[in-house]
């Protein structure tokens, strides 16, 4: 009993003290969808991390229940495209925000939100990494080669707007296609990552 006595004094002790360094922060609001607007752009939600590296504090949020979020900068990045909020509670969960018009983010940033596959194959000496099935909005292009891949060929083809040295499709019969990225591409184009993300929810069974 005294040791959560103790606990709870602590948390009441550390969140008066964040209230008292808030007010010397702009105070934001979450909008209906979950965004969040700061100076002057508005900042989208795009997954959960606590493997970023938090910068300064910018601003802060509150809820009905007086619970406290801090908007921070990601150390290393624009905080004209990219900002992280922490909310002060005992979890102290830890989300990614995008600028709503970026089009690219991080290959770091999505560790944690996207499932990562070990299938890969080379082709024309780099190697590639299964991505996540295509989304169906995909132009494919020309056919350019084939792979043998768990003893079975698959048809290799480009992308309409995409770099082949970095993107390509697999397919075995055209009626299942599988995006692939260059393992060392390390910006993910962000409607392959809100695919992966929102609706590949069940992975892909690997051979």
């Amino acid at each position: 009993m005294k040791k959560t006595s103790i606990v709870t004094l602590a948390f009441v002790v550390i969140s008066l003290l964040t209230a008292c360094y808030n007010n010397n922060l702009p105070e934001i609001e979450y909008n209906s969808d979950g965004s969040f607007d700061y100076n002057g752009k508005t900042y989208i939600f795009l997954g959960s991390s606590t493997s970023l590296e938090k910068g300064k504090q910018l601003a802060y949020m509150k809820d009905e229940s007086g619970i406290i979020t801090q908007v921070r900068e990601i150390k290393n990045y624009s905080t004209g495209q990219w900002l992280l909020t922490i909310s002060k509670t005992l979890m102290g969960d830890w989300a990614l925000f995008g600028e709503e018009n970026i089009e690219y983010i991080p290959y770091k940033f999505t560790k944690g939100n996207i499932k990562e596959y070990k299938q890969t194959f080379t082709f024309k000496d780099k190697e590639f990494q299964l991505f996540s099935t295509a989304p169906s909005n995909l132009e494919v292009q020309s056919k350019i080669g084939d792979v043998t891949i768990a003893q079975e060929k698959n048809s290799i083809f480009t992308i309409e707007g995409y770099n082949e040295e970095q993107w390509l499709i697999l397919t075995k019969n055209k009626k299942k296609y599988y995006l692939y990225k260059e393992l060392n591409v390390d910006e993910i184009p962000i409607e392959f990552y809100k695919y992966a993300w929102f609706e590949e929810n069940e992975g892909i069974q690997e051979e």
